[in-house]
């Protein structure tokens, strides 16, 4: 009756020590997989965060680029100006420059 009362506890502790075990490894199991999703949810809001800053670099290159082509446009424009400003200069140097000779043979002469 002994052994019956030893082998009825021993089933009994078995069991409870068994299903407190799978218990156990089975949360464990739920905190490794709730451990991956939150690590693979990190990653993925990094991986957006990075492709929205790219997207906005982007967007400043391309506006910094066309304005680059603007101001270059503008530097060619200013630069003619300035080459046909100093043909007009040099022109109105040399029209000046003979009529004090025209003043000046013109007051010897009188």
């Amino acid at each position: 009756m002994k052994q019956d009362y030893t082998t009825l506890i021993s089933a009994i502790v078995a069991a409870l020590a068994g299903s407190k075990l799978w218990d156990w490894l089975q949360k464990r199991s739920e905190i490794a997989v709730e451990k991956e999703k939150t690590d693979e949810n990190r990653l993925v809001q990094y991986r957006d965060d990075l492709r929205e800053r790219v997207a906005k670099l982007e967007a400043m290159i391309d506006s910094q680029n066309s304005e680059r082509v603007a101001l270059l446009q503008q530097i060619g424009q200013l630069t003619a100006e300035l080459s046909a400003m100093k043909v007009k200069l040099e022109f109105l140097e040399r029209e000046n420059s003979d009529l004090r000779k025209r003043l000046s043979g013109e007051k010897d002469e009188q």
